[in-house]
């Protein structure tokens, strides 16, 4: 995509971006530039910010699937 035609504000740019690397190099280029957006985003956001994400039901339904618990009996993502 032209860079005239990106949109810089929005999430979906940067997500594809990561799905280009992986198409143009290795596929596990994708994930690896996920984890980062994630870990940078992680970085600039408030505790509150934090506890938000991890109560979102993407994050919840990761864990569940993953750790076979229930989130909110088990997991209590704290302050941040």
């Amino acid at each position: 995509m032209p860079s005239a035609e990106r949109d810089y504000a929005d999430i979906e740019t940067f997500i594809q971006a990561a799905k280009d690397h992986g198409s143009d190099s290795e596929p596990d280029h994708e994930v690896g530039d996920l984890q980062d957006m994630l870990r940078a985003a992680w970085e600039i956001m408030t505790p509150e910010q934090r506890v938000t994400l991890v109560r979102s039901d993407a994050c919840r339904a990761t864990a569940e699937a993953a750790w076979f618990v229930d989130f909110d009996d088990e997991v209590d993502p704290g302050p941040g």
